[in-house]
């Protein structure tokens, strides 16, 4: 509905009766998007079967605009715009301030990436997601009182926000820190796999979790977990968790002759601990939503 609703604010009326089937195999909450997948497939959709003539930047900002006026999350960009314009077998660097994005060359072989998903779901990624947006925006307040030159806390550099370490409550300083570390991490991740560096690259995506489950405070028991268990092999390069958090899943960077070794060894750890059983899902890296022609 939110989607048809924003569609509608851009072209009043292009949208008529229709019925649509959805099916889906993504499961739900499990923080691989799952709401940006139905957002942008179905303005897809619409634009195809009413000829409505909308650009995959309109797709995408419309998509996340439904996210904000129906959910009532107030998600970035990142999601929609990895649905719509994602490429086979390559990642996206994205500049979520100018939404301006290059194709970067992913080539994990012979790795593969598997997600754990931990079948857990605490309730809380929406709600405290909108809290961390508060957060860093008091951050940021106080860092722009004295450099007003920085109007997006990412772009403020470690030893800036570090001046601030006693002037603003710890919580916050830690929300800004971590967004500050995180950001450094993306340009050395884009740089690791320009380089083929995948041993560099999954350090990164440890380094990520330790700051999601520390300082950024979005984890939950399971997730860390499996990450830390991950650390035991040299076959895995790295794990962090993805989406929301406060459940979901982990993505794995994972040798592919020990995936089902790995899979038998860490279920069977996960349920001894949780009492809940891991579901694996091995993925590969597709272009974003198309139009699947009728024969």
């Amino acid at each position: 509905m939110g989607v048809v609703d924003q569609i509608n604010i851009m072209e009043p009326n292009a949208v008529q009766g229709f019925d649509c089937i959805i099916e889906s195999q993504l499961p739900i909450g499990a923080g691989i998007s799952s709401s940006a997948a139905l957002e942008c497939g179905m303005a897809k959709g619409l634009n195809e079967l009413f000829g409505i003539g909308l650009t995959d930047e309109q797709i995408i900002s419309l998509s996340r605009n439904a996210e904000h006026s129906f959910v009532g999350t107030k998600c970035g960009v990142m999601d929609q715009f990895a649905v719509v314009k994602g490429k086979e077998n390559r990642v996206l660097f994205l500049d979520c301030k100018t939404e301006k994005h290059k194709v970067i060359g992913a080539k994990f072989a012979p790795y593969l990436v598997l997600l754990l998903n931990t079948n857990v779901s605490h309730n809380l990624a929406n709600s405290e997601y909108n809290v961390r947006i508060e957060e860093c925006g008091l951050a940021l307040q106080k860092i722009a009182s004295k450099y007003p030159n920085y109007k997006f806390l990412a772009d403020v550099p470690q030893n800036i926000v570090e001046e601030f370490k006693s002037e603003i409550p710890e919580k916050i300083f830690n929300r800004a820190l971590f967004v500050s570390q995180e950001n450094n991490r993306v340009h050395n991740s884009v740089s690791a796999l320009n380089n083929e560096l995948l041993d560099e690259f999954g350090e990164l995506m440890c380094a990520s979790h330790n700051g999601l489950q520390n300082l950024y405070e979005v984890s939950c028991p399971e997730l860390d977990f499996l990450v830390d268990f991950s650390k035991r092999y040299n076959a895995i390069l790295g794990s962090r968790m993805m989406g929301g958090g406060f459940g979901g899943c982990t993505i794995n960077i994972i040798h592919q002759d020990f995936v089902d070794e790995y899979l038998e060894i860490v279920s069977e750890a996960y349920m001894d601990r949780f009492n809940i059983g891991l579901s694996p899902i091995l993925v590969e890296i597709g272009d974003g939503v198309e139009v699947i022609k009728q024969k």
